[in-house]
Parts: C-alpha cells; sequence; structure tokens
C-alpha cells in the first residue's frame, strides 16, 4: 500500500493535464508507440535485464521508471488529442508488472484499458503488448507465434495476433509486432524481417479463411524495422503503396490485400519515425486491410487519419542542431527523455450495422 500511495503522488503531475481526453463510441483510434525499453527496476534471473537495475550500467532507478511510465501516458494522451485510443500497441515492454504500473498510476488506467502481451524467447526479455477498451471491444481469442528463423540464430519477438468483436458486429484482428532489428546493417539482417513478413502473411491468409463468411478486418500495427517500400513489406507481406480499388469483386479470395497507410513520409516535420546517423527511418506502421475502405463496412478507416506524432516535448537537437527523437538513453548515459521513437495513430469509424 505505502508504495502504491507513493507512486500515484508521484504520478499525478505529469498525467492530469491531459486528463479530460474524451470517450467515443463511434470512433477507434489506433497508435503504435515504441516506449525504448520499458523495464521495471528488478533483476529477472531468466533475462538479461541487469542493465536496467539501480546497480545495472544504467542506473535504471525507480524514480527513472516511474518518469519513464508518466512520460508514456501523457504522449498517448497528448498525441490522441480530443478521445482515447481504443487500442495501443506498446513495443519494447518488459512485463506485466509494467503495464500494471502504467494502468494503476496513470489517467490510463481510468479508461477501462485491458491489455495482452507476448512472452518471447528474446534474450533481454524485450515483449510486444497491445491494449484495448472495453467494451468497445470484445476479445474472442488471442494467441502468439515464433517468427522461425535458422538454427543457431538468437531468437526474436513473438507476432501478437488478438481478434476482438466489435458491437456493430464485425471481427477485427489486430497484429501487434517488433519484427528483427537492422543491428548489423540492413542487408545482413533482411532475411530475419523477411521471415517475420512470411510468417505474418501466412497467418493473415489463415485467420482470412477460418473466420470466411463474416465481416472481418485486419490491423497489423508496431515497430517493423523496415519502411514501406522495402521488399519485405511491399513483396512478402503484400502490402500495398497505394489503395487499392474498392470493386465490388476486388477483395481476395484467399487473404486480405493489405494498404500501408504510411507509405509516404509526411510534407511537413520529421520525416520518419526514428533517427539514425543523420537520416529519418519510418519504421513504425500501421498496415490495414482493404475491407477498411469499403463504403459498405460498419468499420472503415478514417481517410487522412494516419499520422505521426511529433509533439515539442518528444523532439531535440542533436550537436548539428538537427531536431531528432529525445530518447531516455544515449548508450548508458541517462537523458530522461521520452523515447528514441515517435509514435503512429490511425482512425477507424464505426457505425452501426444497418437493420434489415
Amino acid at each position: 500500500m505505502l508504495r502504491q500511495a507513493i507512486l500515484l503522488l508521484l504520478f499525478l503531475p505529469l498525467v492530469e493535464a491531459r486528463a479530460e481526453v474524451r470517450d467515443s463510441l463511434s470512433l477507434l483510434r489506433l497508435i503504435s508507440y515504441n516506449v525504448e525499453n520499458l523495464f521495471d527496476t528488478e533483476d529477472d534471473p531468466e533475462t538479461r535485464d541487469e542493465e536496467f537495475t539501480p546497480e545495472g550500467r544504467k542506473q535504471w532507478t525507480s524514480a527513472r521508471y516511474r518518469r519513464k511510465l508518466g512520460q508514456i501516458a501523457q504522449t498517448i494522451a497528448r498525441a490522441s488529442q480530443e478521445y482515447w485510443p481504443g487500442l495501443i500497441c506498446l513495443v519494447e515492454v518488459e512485463g506485466e508488472r509494467c503495464l500494471d504500473d502504467l494502468l494503476a498510476f496513470t489517467a490510463l488506467g481510468r479508461q477501462g484499458y485491458s491489455y495482452t502481451m507476448t512472452h518471447s524467447a528474446d534474450a533481454r526479455g524485450i515483449d510486444v503488448a497491445l491494449l484495448y477498451r472495453e467494451p468497445l471491444l470484445r476479445l474472442l481469442e488471442r494467441s502468439e507465434h515464433e517468427i522461425p528463423l535458422p538454427r543457431g540464430e538468437a531468437p526474436t519477438r513473438n507476432i501478437l495476433r488478438v481478434s476482438f468483436a466489435l458491437s456493430s458486429g464485425p471481427i477485427l484482428h489486430v497484429f501487434a509486432m517488433h519484427w528483427p532489428s537492422r543491428r548489423g546493417g540492413r542487408r545482413a539482417t533482411a532475411s530475419r524481417r523477411r521471415a517475420a513478413a512470411l510468417r505474418t502473411r501466412e497467418l493473415c491468409d489463415s485467420l482470412h479463411q477460418a473466420w470466411k463468411g463474416q465481416e472481418q478486418h485486419f490491423v497489423l500495427m508496431g515497430d517493423l524495422n523496415a519502411t514501406a517500400r522495402e521488399v519485405e513489406l511491399r513483396e512478402v507481406l503484400g502490402s500495398s503503396l497505394e489503395p487499392p480499388l474498392m470493386l465490388k469483386d476486388s477483395l481476395s479470395t484467399t487473404g486480405p490485400r493489405l494498404y500501408n497507410l504510411l507509405s509516404q513520409a509526411p510534407e511537413a516535420g520529421p520525416r520518419g519515425t526514428h533517427f539514425f546517423s543523420g537520416v529519418w527511418y519510418l519504421f513504425d506502421q500501421i498496415i490495414i486491410s482493404e475491407s477498411l475502405l469499403s463504403p459498405s463496412s460498419c468499420l472503415r478507416y478514417r481517410e487522412g487519419s494516419a499520422r505521426i506524432y511529433a509533439g515539442p516535448e518528444l523532439l531535440a537537437p542533436d550537436r548539428l542542431g538537427r531536431l531528432r527523437p529525445r530518447a531516455t538513453y544515449a548508450g548508458d548515459h541517462y537523458l530522461g527523455g521520452y523515447s528514441d521513437h515517435l509514435p503512429v495513430l490511425a482512425d477507424l469509424w464505426l457505425r452501426p450495422r444497418e437493420k434489415p
């Protein structure tokens, strides 16, 4: 009880400023955010998380952990503006305790969120979480899937798949993902992301067949460590750069046709979500099925709503004066920033099913 009381008092100044974000039964807002190493402060003997402890290299204290949780909640509230998201994909989360604390001690906990997350074999214990609002979304089933890699290669984060029923009737399949990193170079690691793309495509096709005959839609979110134009997304996953024509007979019979909502960098502001070696990369993606573009669908993409949130608090100049994400760490040096990624958002309209 004492720990909870202390945490609550410390969190209030950070999150109450945006606690007035409103509810909506007709709009389903999506947000995906790589939060950069959200670890609790305790050593897990089964993972290599020792650096994120008070005694570790990064001197990860309770005060820094509390600040980080408050910053995540603050970012989600500010990015969402007038409506709380219905779905939040969080990338680089250590475990359930982090999510429990996030919901217990920030304004997010008062918005009806539940969560599910992966339990991957990643050596550092990094996982992917999906927060969802009830009763807007009713969880039907969830599963997580390993990405098959060649023998001897280190395992990566699992793919999280969650299927929801919406109040108006359709089924929404959501994939929360953190594909293998580019550490070692893009070409040297491309085969790992190709394996992730292939596995994701197989899961989408299988689900599409299993729920055939019902109105169903797909949303894929997360840090894919690849841009929309790279082969892994465009050819292996089959994610289109342009909206497909919505003809009556155009929907795929073998699997969902996919469309990348963030295929082009914005004209104003940061040109991506991650800044590395002086270049912006748009790695954080929201991909939807063609069905969400159909005028007759009970759930439909709000045209033009996909965007990067780049609030001034999330950015800081580097030594050359170039704006980049205000990270929590630079190596082992604590900066106190929010994350080394920017969040992305998109909106879906939900309308009641017409009575016959």
